[in-house]
């Protein structure tokens, strides 16, 4: 059996509508059960600073990353 965590993941990305709608639409696609979801302006100018906190096993989550990064408006992701 896959054992989940409690993981943890930080996205930066252009403050654009579009962009959180991709974001938001990826997670509901991969089925993601949010535990947080936390959205704010990032220190840089024009950018989101996104959190979120899901159980999830390690291959789970390391697709997840592999595919916001796809996403034009992402920027960066930080896995934990």
């Amino acid at each position: 059996m896959v054992k989940k965590e409690q993981r943890t993941m930080t996205i930066r990305l252009l403050r654009q509508g579009d962009a959180l709608l991709r974001v938001t639409g990826l997670l509901a696609r991969r089925s993601i059960a949010l535990d947080e979801l936390v959205l704010c302006p990032d220190e840089e100018q024009g950018l989101w600073s996104m959190t979120l906190r899901a159980n999830a096993d390690e291959a789970e989550w390391r697709q997840l990353e592999q595919r916001l990064l796809k996403l034009v408006d992402v920027l960066q992701v930080e896995a934990s």
